[in-house]
């Protein structure tokens, strides 16, 4: 009977409170809390990690007063464009409207908006900031005894934009101050940004208005470009001023994501998405748009970690605390430095999320426990003093990333799979060619945002060299797997979050895509342990019958695991072999190396099983043997291959 292995067993999670969180569980809510702006008592600079390459570039609009400039801050979720935008100017959430010397600073973030966000909220957002930013001027007004009035406000309104001020055909119909309420009531965000620009043009000590734009992805799909929209028109009224009469200057930041910026390139709107989004195309590209600064990627996680147990530690200074962050600061510093870029790679660079990660592997219950080799005590509750009291081994950190708290590996890991675990014996090596031709495709390019893979003429190539008609349909499926798993990201004009959904309706569409970086990091994770195969394996397809033997925890290094491994590996090498020496007895094998190179695929899982087995066997003869015969024979029909 065919079933499912890892069917068999029961996925038992352990909820029991580890040690880590029952001792530690405080500081580590505070060390590990995805919003940096949220951990209380200490200054958002103690905490931020500098970003050289951004900074330099937006620093000058900082003090910029010669010149109006637009710019778009781009790069992918949780990356920490928001960090770098507060650091370098002086606004935050809890302080918007920011008067600094001769600056102006306005910040409008649509962070934590709840509730259902329609076309009418952005707008009220935004005539809030500025009527806030209008009240801050008008303070400076009455301190330095300016003069201000109705009728003067009417006649700039009516200088900048006459027919603001008109009504029917005639001017004279009605009094100046009716007229402006009927504008305030008509059309509120004109009035109050021209009420802005009036008092700009009175206070001649402010020269320089900074706007910056921020959390629109937070609105929604199909409304990302409303506040976009409102931010260039509030830039373009600003800037409008007459040469010989100039008094400030403007600039606007925008921070968003890739797919977003694309949108409102000229040349690269999708004009039914932005018609969805109720903004008229020609107004968008009626703007100078300017290139985009891109955060390729986040920074490293220890060094956040670093910065966040230093500035801690001042902050909660006492014997139990500074006990606690020694402790803490040593488990993150080892888990961080073994695995920390592959957390991030995974998490695409989502900060936010990989520390969400980092917290669950810490308090796991199932690794995180005392060592009790190095130990040699009792079992009982202690107190945390020694990062030897735990072991922190690779394989046991990797375990406990890729099934948490059960004992089984799940679809619900943060891991994903890139076996299909089918009961055909080609799925599995067709899901792993199709991978590493998306690889070699992007070559090591991880996210290549200005270019992308057809991933039709990858799937035709695919096809081309497994001849056989009935294994072509695992080559779509495959690709819809990799797309669903996040290892290859969709087309350029699309949302790359979590939380948009991803049906097998609309995957079909997708035409274009992009090799992420969580897919070369597990793919070179293959190759440094047998964890990842083993857990892959778990969900196979196997001849079972009662005799089978009950297994050890499926969360430990089991000779079961590890033989049936050695099988897997040994079947996809001749698999592989006779999809090559096909094409190499019909002259293709050309094609089939520069599709997926000439060095065998089952190659890179072999070397894996052998840095385990030489680690947890080490002089012992076990297993040696059957992985010297496959490194043999993967030998031998490369040689024959390259004649």
């Amino acid at each position: 009977m065919r079933v499912k292995y890892n069917s068999k067993y029961k996925n038992i999670i352990n909820y029991e409170t580890s040690y880590t969180k029952k001792y530690l569980g405080e500081e580590l809510e505070i060390l590990l809390n995805p919003e940096s702006n949220s951990i209380h008592d200490v200054n958002f600079r103690d905490l931020y990690v500098n970003v050289p390459g951004i900074e330099e570039y937006l620093i000058p609009f900082r003090d910029e007063t010669d010149s109006d400039r637009c710019v778009f801050l781009t790069g992918v979720t949780g990356c920490g464009k928001s960090s770098v935008l507060q650091y370098i100017f002086p606004t935050n959430l809890n302080q918007k409207i920011v008067i600094n010397d001769n600056s102006l600073y306005i910040l409008f973030s649509f962070d934590h908006m709840l509730g259902k966000i329609m076309e009418e909220s952005v707008e009220t957002n935004f005539i809030n900031m500025i009527k806030a930013a209008c009240s801050e001027l008008e303070e400076i007004i009455d301190k330095r005894h300016l003069e201000t009035s109705d009728e003067n406000l009417y006649e700039f309104i009516k200088n900048e934009k006459i027919e603001s001020t008109k009504y029917g055909n005639s001017e004279e119909i009605q009094e100046k101050n009716i007229r402006l309420s009927n504008l305030r009531q008509e059309n509120a965000i004109e009035f109050h940004v021209l009420k802005l620009k009036y008092y700009l043009s009175i206070i001649e000590k402010i020269n320089h208005v900074i706007i910056i734009v921020d959390d629109i992805e937070s609105l929604g799909v199909n409304k990302e470009l409303i506040p976009i929209n409102y931010g260039l028109g509030l830039w373009a009224c600003l800037k409008r001023q007459t040469a010989n009469t100039k008094k400030w200057c403007s600039s606007v930041i925008i921070s968003c994501r890739h797919y977003v910026y694309r949108m409102i390139q000229k040349r690269s709107i999708d004009y039914k998405y932005v018609k969805k989004s109720g903004i008229d195309s020609q107004t968008l590209e009626s703007y100078p748009i300017d290139d985009e600064i891109n955060i390729p990627e986040s920074v490293k996680l220890y060094k956040l970690i670093e910065k966040r147990v230093e500035a801690l530690k001042k902050a909660k200074s006492s014997k139990r605390w500074d006990d606690a962050w020694d402790v803490v600061e040593l488990i993150l510093m080892r888990v961080d430095s073994t695995f920390g870029d592959f957390i991030l790679a995974i998490c695409i660079n989502n900060l936010r999320k990989a520390f969400t990660v980092l917290k669950k592997i810490i308090i796991n219950k199932r690794w995180m426990q005392r060592n009790w080799s190095e130990m040699r005590e009792t079992p009982g509750a202690f107190v945390i003093d020694s990062i030897h009291q735990f072991n922190l081994s690779p394989p046991c950190i990797l375990r406990a990333m890729a099934i948490g708290e059960g004992n089984i590996y799940t679809e619900d890991s943060i891991i994903p799979n890139i076996l299909n675990n089918t009961k055909d014996k080609y799925s599995d090596l067709i899901i792993l060619l199709t991978f590493v031709a998306f690889l070699n495709q992007a070559d090591e390019n991880a996210i290549s945002w200005r270019e992308s893979i057809d991933r039709d003429l990858i799937a035709q190539n695919i096809k081309n060299i497994l001849q056989e008609e009935k294994t072509h349909q695992y080559v779509d499926r495959g690709i819809e797997f990799l797309i669903k798993n996040r290892l290859l990201l969709r087309s350029k004009n699309q949302a790359q979050d979590d939380g948009l959904d991803i049906s097998d309706y609309n995957i079909k569409d997708i035409k274009y895509v992009y090799v992420t970086s969580g897919a070369f990091a597990l793919w070179n994770q293959l190759e440094c342990s047998s964890v990842l195969l083993e857990l892959f394996t778990d969900d196979v397809y196997i001849d079972y019958d009662d005799d089978v033997p009950e297994r050890q925890n499926f969360s430990l290094f089991d000779q079961v695991t590890f033989s049936r491994c050695i099988k897997f590996v040994s079947d996809m090498t001749e698999l592989e072999y006779n999809i090559r020496v096909l094409n190499y007895n019909k002259g293709l094998i050309n094609d089939v190396n520069s599709l997926i190179g000439d060095e065998f695929i089952t190659k890179q899982l072999l070397k894996g099983l052998k840095v385990s087995r030489n680690k947890y066997f080490k002089t012992n003869a076990i297993f040696l043997k059957e992985l010297l015969k496959i490194e043999d024979t993967i030998e031998e029909y490369q040689n024959y291959l390259a004649e």
